[in-house]
């Protein structure tokens, strides 16, 4: 039995591996704390995307039938209709694109309008935006006109002509944009 126990025979104690755990569950701790806003600034770059794209496809559908998107698309919602075979043009403008943030199958919200001055139909006239609900999953943003110098409410990021990409106040993350 006294053979077992030799002094001499490589390999580590108790002690030793659990310190080797402990480091690799504080490493472990570290990394995934550090994950969690990259997968938040990694929807936000996809919805800063999706929404800039989403304004650029309604302006081509303006210029391409001389009249609002939401005219253009009939009695099919936007921005469903810029992806939509259905649509009264039959022109597909983009691919599907849903809110990263929302419920899944959920798009992004739209709205336009005209900028202030009366102007005619023509580009800097009509202001287009689609924003993303944010982080809280709410559309906190149903009032944003997406007109330059406003910005959506709360965690929301929106898009439009006029302001580029306009941020909430509670975005707590670089500038995806």
């Amino acid at each position: 039995m006294g053979g077992y126990f030799r002094r001499d025979q490589k390999g580590f104690t108790l002690i030793e591996l659990l310190i080797v755990v402990a480091i690799i569950a504080l490493l472990a701790g570290i990394a995934i704390v550090n994950l969690i806003p990259a997968d938040q600034r990694a929807r936000y770059a996809r919805a800063a995307a999706d929404t800039k794209e989403i304004v650029t496809q309604a302006m081509v559908m303006t210029s391409d039938n001389n009249q609002v998107a939401s005219v253009a698309c009939g009695v099919n919602p936007m921005p469903a209709c810029l992806w939509d075979t259905n649509a009264p043009n039959s022109i597909v403008y983009m691919a599907a694109v849903t809110d990263p943030w929302a419920a899944t199958g959920v798009t992004y919200p739209f709205i336009q309008g005209l900028a202030a001055g009366g102007c005619a139909l023509g580009p800097g006239c009509v202001v287009y935006g689609a924003y993303t609900i944010g982080g809280d999953a709410n559309d906190d943003s149903g009032a944003w006109t997406g007109l330059a110098g406003t910005t959506p409410l709360i965690d929301d990021l929106g898009n439009s002509t006029v302001v580029g990409c306009a941020f909430g106040p509670n975005i707590t993350i670089a500038n995806p944009c």
